[in-house]
């Protein structure tokens, strides 16, 4: 019996940047998708962007296709909170533990933990995202 090599490619992490938005926006929409299978959630609700979706910080990439990405949203307790999501197949701990990390740090950096600046940064790119589309 001939045993197959499994190729395992090397992911890559960046900052999100408007060349990966398109990608981020498919794998977001299509885990907000999946969720409206389970529940009542309207299709309109599915393509158009609402806050909830947050502001995508970093991605993850193996070979030319982005597989995940971590997104930072405020909460209802004005916390700011990191939410990773990934195309079927490519969950995994230790890339979701390198995304929080990397979106960590600019969140340190950047927000300095204002979730003000933040939510209106998200607030942002969801309108400009929702009139672009």
């Amino acid at each position: 019996m001939k045993e197959q090599a499994i190729i395992k490619k090397e992911i890559k992490y960046g900052d999100v940047s408007l060349t990966e938005l398109q990608e981020v926006g498919a794998i977001y929409n299509n885990v907000k998708a999946k969720v409206a299978l389970d529940t009542d959630l309207l299709q309109s609700d599915v393509v158009s962007l609402k806050e909830n979706f947050g502001l995508p910080l970093v991605f993850g990439k193996s070979g030319n296709e982005v597989i995940g990405f971590a997104a930072v949203v405020v909460n209802p307790s004005f916390q700011i909170e990191i939410n990773c999501y990934f195309r079927d197949g490519f969950e995994s701990l230790e890339t979701q533990q390198i995304l929080n990390e990397k979106a960590r740090k600019i969140i340190d950096t950047t927000f300095v933990k204002d979730s003000s600046k933040l939510n209106a940064a998200i607030i942002k790119l969801t309108d400009w995202w929702n009139s672009c589309n």
